[in-house]
């Protein structure tokens, strides 16, 4: 609802529209390693969640290696950081605020080379 009735820009919109793509991926890989009944593979040894999708009659064979969690751990965080910058673009969307906090820090790390004491701005 927030991406047709929120009045987004169309950044805002865009950004949006990745965090929620990006997190049904990201559950529905979750629910595979949580919910799947695993089996080990006879010839190559390798770990296999057996999974079956609502949408799906048909069960797939996932792969569920220790490469694979560290693949859904940086999904993730990439997750996370995109979600990051969705709440900077909704919060400050003209980037006045980021400016300010810019101009601050380059204030004070000038202050701080010359050897002056920080001021509070």
């Amino acid at each position: 609802m927030a991406v047709e009735h929120a009045g987004l820009s169309d950044r805002q919109r865009a950004i949006l529209e990745e965090v929620l793509k990006r997190t049904k991926k990201f559950a529905d890989r979750r629910n595979d390693l949580i919910h799947g009944v695993y089996e080990v593979h006879g010839n190559s040894e390798e770990l296999f969640a057996r999974v079956k999708s609502p949408q799906s009659k048909a069960e797939k064979r996932q792969r569920s290696s220790k490469k694979a969690l560290e693949q859904a751990l940086s999904d993730l965080q990439e997750l996370m950081g995109i979600t990051s910058a969705l709440s900077v673009e909704m919060l400050d969307p003209d980037g006045t605020l980021m400016s300010s906090i810019r101009a601050t820090w380059e204030k004070q790390q000038a202050e701080k080379a010359k050897g002056e004491p920080p001021q509070n701005t």
